[in-house]
């Protein structure tokens, strides 16, 4: 039976369509798996960064997928499969049936993949009492934990509390650190042919907020001496005259909510202007 907090938890979503339950399930099992990671010390060698972070610790108004991480100190002694186990067991612990794997080959990768499957239609079921949605006996939703194993010098850190499932630390970037990994990823992120729109997304949100950047791990991430705002900006400017934004939000689309502050500035004009803010 799943536990009465994770019920309550869920009531605090809009869950009108099946993308709406597909999304707060995996939000709510995101931050019990995070739970249950903080339970197996793996924080005393990882940070949690990116989307899911920001959407988590900092209240980023959109959804997410996957949880990343990045190893800050020597991995000596890092046991991510024992981690994963954790995380398995958490999440059972509260009623929700799930197993967690190892993508094949994972430890011998510069990034290393872990999964967590959990039935979609059991928990439809013990959470809101019927098949509303008509989700097939055999669809799951699978969250993936990456662990990037390469870690970079002049990071900051800080540790954020979280109040779900139960109270728990999570040691992550400052947000003057996030904001310069996201803009890593804006500069630098590529899909074959197409960009990631949630990258441009969370670029907004930064904005929005007037957060300030870590130049010294920007200069080392792009490989570029003596970062500045000036030099940034040079960076931005090149990079937003040759995005098609429309095919930015077509990718970021489904993770925003209906009627996103943001959903009518996906246009160069807008970007090129939020430029200004860079400091």
């Amino acid at each position: 039976m799943i536990n009465s907090i994770v019920v309550e938890e869920l009531k605090k979503y809009d869950l009108q369509r099946i993308e709406d339950f597909k999304s707060a399930l995996r939000e709510v099992a995101q931050k019990i798996i995070l739970s249950g990671l903080a339970r197996s010390n793996m924080f005393d060698y990882v940070a949690f960064y990116g989307g899911t972070s920001l959407r988590l610790l900092h209240g980023l108004d959109r959804f997410s997928e996957d949880l990343d991480f990045t190893l800050i100190r020597d991995s000596d002694g890092f046991d991510f499969v024992k981690c994963l186990s954790f995380a398995e067991k958490e999440l059972n612990s509260y009623g929700i049936n799930a197993i967690s794997y190892l993508k094949e080959g994972a430890l011998e990768m510069s990034i290393i993949r872990g999964y967590i499957k959990i039935n979609l239609l059991d928990c439809e079921l013990a959470l809101l009492g019927d098949n509303r949605y008509n989700i097939d006996r055999k669809e799951l939703l699978n969250i993936k934990v990456e662990v990037e194993t390469k870690y970079y010098a002049d990071t900051i850190c800080e540790y954020k509390t979280v109040f779900f499932p139960t109270i728990y630390k999570v040691r992550t970037f400052d947000m003057q650190t996030m904001f310069a990994c996201k803009l890593c990823a804006v500069l630098n992120r590529h899909w074959l042919t197409r960009v990631k729109g949630r990258d441009y997304f969370d670029y907004l949100y930064y904005i929005s907020l007037g957060t300030g950047i870590n130049y010294k791990f920007l200069s080392n991430a792009l490989d570029i001496e003596n970062m500045c705002p000036e030099k940034l900006k040079e960076l931005l400017i090149e990079k937003f005259n040759t995005v098609d934004f429309d095919s930015v939000l077509k990718d970021v689309e489904p993770f925003m909510y209906s009627g996103s502050r943001f959903k009518d500035c996906f246009n160069k004009e807008v970007f090129l202007a939020t430029i200004e803010n860079i400091k």
